[in-house]
Order: C-alpha cells, then structure tokens, then sequence
C-alpha cells in the first residue's frame, strides 16, 4: 500500500509483482523489459514494486543490479536493454535473507516499518466487514484486531474468514462468542480477551 501511494502521489506507473513469481533470471528480465516498456508507452516513469523480495535468491537479487545502478538489463549474448530510470521498492519481512551488501546497499533508502496500533487495525477490520456485508458487534472487531499483531494484510485475510465463517452458519451477524471459532479455525488456542 505504501508503494502504490507513492506511485499515486507522483503519478507514475505502478507495476507490483510477487517475488515468488519469479522463477528465473529470464523472468526477472522480462519484468523489466515490459515494466519500462508499460511505462514508456504512457510517458510516465515507473515504480517496481516486488513484494516478498526475501523470496529471491542471491543469484535472482543480481539480475538487479545494473538496473538499479544503470538503468539497462543484460539480456545474455552481450545484449543490453536500455531502460528509463525507475524507481523499484521492495518489502520484505525478512531482512536477513538478503544480499546486504549487494542488493540491499543500492537502495537509496531503507525504512523499517513498525506494525500498526490497533486502533488502526480496528478501522481496517470495520471497513472491511463493512464492505464484505457483514455486521459486527465492536468488541468482537477489537479483539480480532489483537490478532493481528499490527499488520492490515493478517487483518484483512482474518475478516474474510470471519465472513465465510458466519455465511456458512447461515448468518451475516458477527457476535463477540464468535472469537472462540476464529481462534480455532486460526489454532491459537486460549487466550485472555478480557484484558
């Protein structure tokens, strides 16, 4: 979400990709290759956005380089592919799986993003409740929101479970003695609610 508002914000092309679809190196150049080309077409310049880039190996992590640093991809058989300049963001939760002085070193800039406070978790859980047509009783949206651990993608994903929970019981109401099924369904096991 950070990535695409940036990308809003300065009116560039947004191109997002899962590092775990990337197989290959020739995947990666394809990405590249057509990301820049998407870009050029619409005269805009472009933000990467790879997502899970922990999922990529040393050797895939690479393939970035003279991107990054020259804006041109190495297509083998000492072909190169002139790209604009661009702007690649990456996210990751595992920090140490990566390249640190190599890939990691030519960001520019590297932020640690600290989990969201609950609250915030609480409006993300209501509005998707909201949009998903099903209506909940505050005091379960605050203590599913204690489920999540500050992070917006574990609250979405537990309110769509949450949804599919009470349609299947015949229901399109989410009462507080629901959070017992959702922990079991989750296997969390017993925890205190009512601190």
């Amino acid at each position: 979400a950070f990535a695409r508002a940036v990308a809003e914000e300065l009116g560039y092309v947004f191109i997002e990709k899962e590092a775990a679809a990337l197989r290959n190196r020739k995947d990666i150049v394809e990405l590249l290759r057509e990301a820049d080309q998407r870009a050029k077409r619409r005269s805009k310049m472009l933000l990467l956005f790879i997502d899970e880039c922990h999922r990529l190996t040393v050797r895939q992590q690479e393939v970035f380089y003279f991107p990054m640093s020259e804006y041109r991809v190495d297509e083998g058989d000492e072909h190169w592919y002139q790209m604009a300049p661009f702007t690649l963001f990456c996210a990751t939760t595992r920090m140490e799986m990566l390249d640190e002085h190599s890939f990691v070193s030519r960001f520019q800039n590297v932020w640690e993003m600290k989990p969201l406070h609950g609250v915030i978790i609480e409006q993300i859980l209501a509005g998707r409740f909201a949009t998903l047509g099903v209506v909940c009783e505050f005091g379960f949206v605050q203590r599913l929101a204690r489920m999540c651990n500050g992070i917006p993608r574990t609250a979405v994903n537990l309110a769509k479970k949450v949804r599919n929970h009470v349609i299947a019981g015949g229901r399109r109401q989410v009462i507080v003695k629901d959070i017992e099924r959702v922990m079991e369904l989750e296997e969390l096991g017993v925890l205190d609610w009512g601190k």
